[in-house]
């Protein structure tokens, strides 16, 4: 099988004298770089292509299931009885991508080309088999409907002009999420930091809210490490909520929240890629977030909350320690 994945690099205002194309080989992949003038516009585009061959039947165990995962699309196979090559275009599409985005932040980073986060917009895929037939291939974009919707109640919008009407906006600490959930498919890295940066202003924002006496000292003063003030400050806090200090950060909010800290830490230290599940990590900062916005005053944000935060918030903790 021949598996060819084309992208269009995202790219603003690059210049070139004349079109080119560069072709060479990497870790098993036979790469194309090309730079077109459109005569439509007055630069150029960018396309980096990559083909790897693949035994029809190859059942290979970094296929990563029954779908091709790219950057910023699912790769399906609708007929049902080509799904037995779903394996080896599975295999091909991961292998391929690799290779592409290291080419294209190569790319970028040699020339200086400006772009959005994700490093590809348009992209195309092609597999064929060994007797010449086209696979039917469908790209799907990358989104998990299930993760993002929403529901607005009966009634919900008038909550709206309330909240309008008495001067609030939207926390900075869920801008900052918005940002790292939107990036965590193109770019893992800003998104880990910019998630955990999330849930650090946001605690600090509630203390300045609720001890405007302390507001300096949060603004100026390096703070303790976030699961240090998840525990200790917390339960001191002056909340508009009425739960028990002690039930005020819930376990597995700390321990999701503890584990990103560290994440973060080996990402900003060591420029490593974030291990886990970075989806349930930004799904229990926006918890957390959530839950510092019930402690703030916001009663509607009890509805925010999965079943887990408010059982643990009625429920005895244990004491906390240290």
């Amino acid at each position: 099988m021949e598996v060819t994945v084309t992208h269009t690099l995202s790219a603003h205002f690059v210049e070139v004298a004349a079109p080119s194309t560069v072709q060479f080989e990497h870790d098993g992949v036979s790469v194309r770089v090309a730079a077109a003038i459109n005569p439509d516009a007055a630069f150029a585009t960018i396309t980096c292509a990559g083909m790897s061959d693949m035994a029809d039947d190859a059942q290979l165990s970094d296929a990563g299931g029954a779908i091709g995962v790219l950057s910023n699309a699912l790769i399906m196979l609708p007929d049902p009885h080509d799904q037995h090559y779903a394996p080896a275009v599975a295999a091909a599409c991961h292998r391929i991508e690799d290779v592409l985005r290291h080419v294209a932040s190569v790319l970028r980073w040699r020339f200086g080309v400006h772009g959005h986060d994700a490093v590809f917009k348009d992209t195309a895929v092609t597999a064929l088999l060994a007797d010449g037939r086209p696979l039917g291939l469908q790209l799907v974009p990358r989104a998990a409907m299930g993760d993002e919707r929403a529901q607005i109640e009966p009634g919900g919008l008038a909550a709206v002009a309330d909240l309008v009407a008495s001067s609030q906006r939207e926390p900075v600490a869920h801008e900052l999420w918005r940002e790292a959930w939107n990036l965590r498919h193109a770019n893992p890295r800003s998104s880990l930091v910019i998630g955990v940066a999330a849930a650090e202003v946001g605690l600090k924002q509630l203390i300045a809210s609720l001890v405007p006496d302390a507001a300096s000292l949060v603004e100026n003063i390096p703070s303790p490490p976030l699961e240090v003030m998840m525990r200790k400050v917390l339960p001191t806090l002056p909340i508009r909520a009425d739960v028990e200090p002690g039930r005020r950060a819930p376990r597995h909010l700390r321990t999701a929240i503890t584990t990103a800290v560290d994440e973060r830490n080996r990402v900003v230290h060591l420029g490593a890629t974030p291990r886990g599940d970075l989806r349930g990590t930004l799904l229990a900062i926006r918890e957390f977030l959530y839950l510092l916005d019930k402690y703030s005053g916001q009663p509607w944000a009890d509805a925010m909350l999965t079943q887990t935060t408010r059982s643990a918030l009625a429920e005895p903790q244990e004491p906390a320690r240290g």
